[in-house]
């Protein structure tokens, strides 16, 4: 019979139901643990939810890590848009655990904005216009690669930058993996093994389209512009302009009119708004010296 004060082990140790837990977990994955694929691919789902917690900030700057990865090893395991697939489902996940939180408690007017609402309009005229478009399944692809290389990232910049924390560490991000993908051109471009999928247009390998290259090389290219005009430790702003060549040559090297129209616009509204102070002003021959360097 048992007494009053008597109590179960769990209850005094609560530790012991958590590590029984994870035990029985173990022996439920064993069969998919001795498979190093399936392994390998469980830790970065884990490593992937537990970034998503943590801030929209990462699935967001990390999109161009697949296209490094598939540069080194020569090959992409996952078929014809899973990468696109993967990302879209990340940030959407991200931007779940953010409004779960409520990190954001002013979101709701941001996502209202116009150019939230003109985006979602757009998609409307695409869905109404596709039944008659004379190449209904291009069209589908195109709506297809509008909300998940579009919208998804939309609404995910908006809660990136609703958080001065998340923008910043957007930014520092972005701008780490824009220069990895820009030193992996150029050393193959030294090393004669750059791949050229078009006529003056070079690609990381051959599973990747160029402008994906250029739109990469532009945002890298605006964050480190920025960074040159605003960041307070020199050090900072001296890798800033060290990468400018790499980002310029890659930008260039795409081939891809769309990306370089864009990034001179954002750059030139980036100076417009940021050369108010006379420090920014002074900093900008420092981003002229790194764009000679890239000439």
């Amino acid at each position: 019979e048992a007494r009053p004060g008597d109590a179960l082990l769990t209850s005094r140790h609560p530790q012991l139901a958590l590590l029984g837990a994870g035990a029985h977990g173990a022996l439920l994955l064993l069969p998919v643990l001795t498979q190093p694929t399936y392994a390998v691919a469980l830790v970065g789902a884990l490593g992937a939810i537990w970034l998503a917690k943590k801030s929209v900030a990462y699935p967001l700057a990390l999109a161009g890590i697949p296209t490094i990865i598939e540069a080194i090893t020569g090959s992409n395991p996952l078929p014809k848009g899973g990468v696109t697939f993967i990302f879209a489902a990340w940030i959407g996940a991200a931007v779940a655990f953010a409004l779960l939180r409520g990190a954001h408690p002013a979101i709701g007017r941001a996502l209202i904005s116009a150019p939230v609402l003109l985006s979602f309009a757009l998609l409307g005229v695409m869905l109404a216009r596709l039944g008659a478009s004379p190449a209904e399944e291009y069209g589908s692809t195109t709506v297809q690669l509008y909300v998940a290389d579009n919208l998804v990232f939309l609404i995910g910049a908006v809660f990136v930058g609703s958080s001065r924390r998340d923008l910043h560490l957007f930014f520092a991000i972005l701008l780490a993996v824009a220069t990895g993908e820009a030193l992996m051109l150029m050393l193959k471009l030294l090393s004669g093994g750059l791949h050229m999928t078009f006529e003056g247009r070079f690609a990381l390998s051959t599973h990747e389209y160029p402008i994906y290259l250029g739109r990469d090389s532009a945002d890298g290219l605006i964050v480190a512009i920025y960074t040159v005009l605003t960041a307070t430790r020199t050090w900072t702003r001296m890798m800033a302009v060290a990468v400018l060549p790499l980002l310029v040559v890659g930008l260039l090297a795409a081939g891809s009119r769309g990306p370089v129209v864009a990034c001179l616009i954002g750059v030139v509204a980036l100076v417009a708004l940021t050369s108010t102070k006379g420090r920014a002003r002074q900093r900008l021959l420092l981003a002229g010296g790194g764009l000679l360097g890239a000439m």
